[in-house]
C-alpha cells in the first residue's frame, strides 16, 4: 500500500525529464514490473490473430474436430490469461501513478510550506494549492 505520508526523498528538480526519472527510481521494482507486464500483454494481443488463423487453418478441415477443439481451447486459454494479465497490468500502472501522484503532492506542498510567506507575496489565496495539484494531475496522467 502507498503512504502517502511517508519521506517522498529529494527529488532531483534541474528538468521534466529528471524528475520523471526520480521518481521512476523511487519505484524502480513497480517500473519493472510495469514495463515486464505491458510488454507481454502487448506480445498476447499479437499472438491472438496469429492463433485464429492456425485454428481455422489446420482444424477447420473437415472431420478434424479434436485439432480445432484444441486450437480453440489454446485460443481460450490465451484470451484468459491476456485479461488476467490486462487486469494486474492496470493495477500496477495505476498504483504507480499513485505513488508519484503522492510524491508529487507531498513535494510541491513541503516547497510551498518552505516558502512561506514569500509564497503568499508573489501569489494569490488558493494559488499554490490549485497548481500543486494541477501539476499532480498532469504528472499522473497516462
Amino acid at each position: 500500500m502507498i503512504d502517502a505520508y511517508e519521506d517522498p526523498g529529494t527529488p532531483d528538480s534541474r528538468g521534466g525529464r529528471r524528475y520523471l526519472w526520480w521518481l521512476v527510481r523511487c519505484q524502480l521494482g513497480r517500473s519493472a514490473a510495469e514495463a515486464v507486464l505491458a510488454s507481454v500483454w502487448m506480445v498476447l494481443l499479437a499472438a491472438t490473430p496469429c492463433l485464429m488463423a492456425k485454428a481455422i487453418d489446420e482444424g477447420l478441415e473437415p472431420g478434424d474436430f479434436p485439432v480445432l477443439a484444441g486450437w480453440s481451447a489454446t485460443l481460450f486459454a490465451v484470451g484468459a490469461f491476456n485479461a488476467w494479465l490486462s487486469i494486474m497490468r492496470h493495477r500496477t500502472m495505476t498504483r504507480g501513478r499513485m505513488d508519484a501522484n503522492f510524491r508529487t503532492v507531498t513535494v510541491v506542498v513541503g516547497h510551498a510550506v518552505r516558502l512561506g510567506a514569500a509564497l503568499s507575496r508573489r501569489a494569490g489565496p488558493g494559488r499554490s494549492s490549485r497548481s500543486g495539484w494541477a501539476t499532480c494531475r498532469r504528472s499522473a496522467r497516462p
